[in-house]
């Protein structure tokens, strides 16, 4: 945090706030409100990955993740969901936390995307571009190698990088592979200046909930304690 004398831009407080916000109730409020900041500082957050930029069809891009996102929804559970309870959304940052991994900033409760899409179709995406940079850098955190071995990798990395490591080393499959990378590019493309519909970011909000589903249960699952 900035030494008590110092007085920071309003897009350095704003992006400050954000990385500590843990508490769901509040996480809209600060979008509508910071709304115009967010927008300008949302380009600086991003300009290193994007270089150039990226041209795609939007509809088709949105077509193929659907299609992904079904078929990793219907992929079998790492475990058996009769025997090991989901943790509820509840507690997810409190168990993010205490695994020392950095809390979400809606508490992995998507419902606070959707509402702000009836508002802001461009933000709501670009808030869930964060909900899922955050799951991605805690899933190299977290992530176990079969050997009992962490993932050596500097989080600073480039997000599509880390995504590359975690489906290298088997963290996740092809498919989840491919539909974060399909998620994070629409996000990014709406930061970057395309015009989201309501519908185009329901839709995009939906596939994205399935990788939420899955990162829940990793949360659940994923560590040695909860094997015993």
């Amino acid at each position: 945090m900035p030494e008590p004398d110092k007085v920071l831009p309003l897009y350095m407080i704003i992006l400050e706030y954000l990385k500590v916000l843990i508490w769901p109730s509040t996480i809209a409020a600060v979008f509508l409100t910071y709304k115009k900041e967010i927008r300008n500082i949302l380009p600086r957050m991003t300009k290193a990955e994007f270089p150039g930029g990226v041209s795609f069809n939007f509809s088709e891009k949105i077509e193929e993740t659907k299609a992904l996102s079904e078929k990793v929804e219907n992929a079998p559970s790492i475990k058996n969901q009769e025997e090991n309870a989901v943790i509820p959304l509840t507690d997810a940052n409190l168990k993010m936390l205490e695994r020392g991994l950095d809390p979400s900033p809606s508490g992995l409760n998507l419902d606070r995307y959707y509402d702000l899409a009836v508002q802001d179709a461009n933000l709501a995406l670009a808030g869930i571009r964060m909900e899922l940079e955050t799951q991605i850098r805690n899933l190299v955190k977290g992530y176990t190698l079969s050997d009992g071995r962490k993932l050596n990798v500097s989080l600073r990395t480039p997000i599509t990088k880390l995504l590359d490591i975690l489906f290298n080393n088997a963290a996740i499959t092809e498919n989840q592979w491919e539909l974060a990378r399909n998620v994070l590019q629409m996000c990014n493309a709406a930061i970057h200046g395309y015009k989201v519909s309501h519908s185009e970011a329901v839709a995009i909000l939906d596939t994205a909930s399935v990788l939420r589903d899955d990162y829940l249960e990793w949360l659940s699952w994923g560590f040695p304690e909860n094997d015993q």
